[in-house]
Order: C-alpha cells, then sequence, then structure tokens
C-alpha cells in the first residue's frame, strides 16, 4: 500500500488491533492507497467489500472505491459524509455515507453498485483510497455476504462480556435494501434516508 500525508500506524484501544489513523484538513493530501500505484490493479472478484473504519467526529471523511466494469470503464465510488444525495458526475458516483464514532463495517455491495447506479457489469475491483479523517482497521473482499453475528476472523471485533455484537459496533450497508427503487428519482440524484 502507499500512504501519503499524516498516516501512521497506531494500537487502538477500543478493538485492541493495529490500525492506521488517517488525518488531515485536505482529504485528498492524506490518505491510505492499495495497489501502490495509480496504474496498478488489485483485480478482486468478491461481490462484496467490507471496510472496518471508525471517523473522527465533526471532520469530513472520504473513501474512493474504483469500480471496473465489464466494458473496463472505471466508476470511482466516492462514499463521503461531504454530500446529502447520491450523484453521479462523469466517472464519479457521490456517495453520502454518515457513521457514528463507534467502529463500523461499511459492507459495500460492488455488483449492486454497478447495476443500480451505472446499469452495468462489475468486473473487479481495481483499487481503494482511504482519505482523512478515520482510523482503518481493514478492507476485505468476499463474495459471502456476512452479517455483524457471521464475521470471519479477519473482520472479528472483540465483544465485553457476552454483550451482543450491535450494541458496541455499527454496521452500514451500501447500497441500502431497496435501493433499487429510489432510480424514480430525478436522474443522477438519489435521496439517502437518515439512519432511523
Amino acid at each position: 500500500c502507499k500512504t501519503h500525508g499524516s498516516v501512521e500506524p497506531v494500537m487502538d484501544k477500543i478493538i485492541g488491533k493495529k490500525v492506521f489513523r488517517i488525518v488531515g484538513h485536505v482529504l485528498a493530501a492524506n490518505y491510505l492507497r492499495v495497489p501502490s500505484l495509480s496504474n496498478q490493479t488489485l483485480g478482486l472478484h468478491g461481490r462484496y467489500l467490507y471496510a472496518q473504519i471508525r471517523t473522527i467526529p465533526d471532520k469530513y471523511f472520504v473513501v474512493h472505491v474504483y469500480l471496473v466494469a465489464k466494458d473496463d470503464h472505471v466508476l470511482d465510488l466516492s462514499i463521503t459524509n461531504l454530500f446529502t444525495t447520491i450523484k453521479l458526475l462523469g466517472n464519479v458516483l457521490q456517495y453520502p455515507c454518515e457513521v457514528s464514532a463507534k467502529w463500523t463495517t461499511v459492507c459495500i455491495d460492488l455488483v449492486e453498485v454497478m447495476r443500480i447506479y451505472r446499469g452495468v457489469q462489475f468486473k473487479a475491483l481495481k483499487a481503494v483510497q482511504v482519505c482523512s479523517n478515520m482510523f482503518v482497521r481493514t478492507l476485505v473482499t468476499s463474495d459471502t455476504l456476512f452479517t455483524p453475528k457471521t464475521l470471519p476472523r479477519d473482520l472479528d471485533l472483540p465483544v465485553t462480556n457476552n454483550r451482543d455484537i450491535e450494541v458496541d459496533y455499527d454496521w452500514h450497508a451500501i447500497p441500502p435494501p431497496g435501493a433499487a427503487a429510489k432510480l424514480s428519482l430525478p436522474p443522477n440524484t438519489i435521496d439517502i434516508p437518515s439512519k432511523p
């Protein structure tokens, strides 16, 4: 991976795991990217991308997920708290995402993102760039749709005193269930309902 700006490995006291802390006022100047070079590709075909992140309260953040379609066009899925509506601008899909300051597993259905918002078939995950301001633990692809209670070892989060995992941690699905029904809104704009 490539790091740029204020990115450092730290031991997170909440989960007791080594994570990366990415901070800075200019989001694009502080990031962690896999693979290192922009002309390289991960070439991963798993349907789901799981990202475990913890945002910094009252700070903006962005995660760029670069998806390749069957026709080899690349979509930049920009997951961020900078915007309130989904908007497709050229090859960039601005996707609003409000997450709490808890450790959150973001589950991205790459097949559905391409189908719903671009109308094309997903081919591969090209790259991921995680920008400030957040902590990131791991990025994992899989063809298996996990739930908070069925996470594999690579995504396992510690739970104390036999508490329910959903008490200590959050789960965020992209797109949310029923997202395809939102397509009747004006072209290139989709409202995201706020969390209950």
